[in-house]
């Protein structure tokens, strides 16, 4: 009787060895799969994170554009006119409308000016940015009728119509905003 029970054990070692190799080869299998999940996983919720502080920063440099677009609308609707000059430097940021060069328009001032070099006004106390905002004003040579903006006149006095344009830049230097919106002045 106790030949019987040996071999029975025996089997079941040879046995046991082999399930041993295939848990073996399955578990690391699974183990790569839960890995390849988790590094998917991780490389989404990073990329999800730089978009949400990309549109942060984004934003940021938007109201900083803002708040300079609304200084400068405030300065323009002082008791006095603005000091325009060809050059800015008279009133800083304040300028005269382009001269026309021959067949071709004239370019616009924001179109060719260095933000950090030329004259401009720059609005100060907005936090969490690289760069504080600036504005620039430019008086616009004629208004174009198809502008609904620029269709108060006076049959005594015209209007002037002003062309502002603020720069807002946010935490990261280079994400820039530039707005713009014409100004009458009666």
């Amino acid at each position: 009787m106790k030949a019987g029970p040996v071999r029975t054990t025996a089997r079941r070692r040879a046995q046991l060895r082999l399930e041993r190799g295939a848990v073996l080869v399955v578990g690391i299998v699974f183990l790569l799969l839960m890995t390849l999940i988790g590094v998917t996983a991780f490389s989404l919720a990073t990329q999800e994170e730089r978009m949400a502080g990309n549109t942060r920063d984004r934003l940021r440099a938007f109201e900083a554009a803002e708040q300079a677009l609304r200084d400068c609308e405030r300065h323009l609707s002082g008791l006095l006119p603005p000091s325009l000059s060809a050059d800015g430097a008279a009133d800083p940021g304040m300028y005269e409308a382009p001269a026309a060069s021959g067949s071709s328009p004239a370019r616009q001032r924001w179109e060719t000016i260095g933000w950090d070099r030329d004259p401009t006004r720059q609005f100060d106390g907005v936090a969490e940015v690289a760069e504080q905002p600036r504005c620039i004003v430019q008086r616009l040579s004629r208004a174009r009728t198809s502008d609904a903006s620029l269709r108060a006149e006076s049959a005594a006095m015209p209007a002037q119509a002003y062309q502002v344009t603020a720069r807002g830049v946010g935490v990261n230097r280079s994400t820039v905003v530039v707005l713009q919106s014409t100004f009458v002045r009666d």
